[in-house]
């Protein structure tokens, strides 16, 4: 059962991992995470920066939670 949490925990690292690649991206309508976004390249560089933001929150707090709930996991020994 640990060496499931430990890989969880790296895949909710990469998820933080990628939501700095998005939040932190000077064009988002060229990223290859958003760029299959439904009206992406339509919007503005400032909407799209907006949109981006958003997004990158939401994958953080999955990848957050995800790691978290590992590191709990693994320090009860369950």
């Amino acid at each position: 059962m640990q060496n499931a949490f430990i890989f969880l925990m790296i895949f909710g690292a990469a998820l933080l991992l990628t939501a700095a690649c998005i939040a932190f991206s000077k064009d988002p309508r060229q990223s290859p995470f958003l760029g299959r976004s439904v009206g992406i390249e339509k919007k503005s560089k400032e909407e799209a920066r907006k949109q981006a933001r958003e997004v990158a929150g939401c994958v953080a707090a999955v990848g957050l939670a995800l790691v978290i709930y590992c590191l709990i996991g693994i320090i009860r020994g369950v």
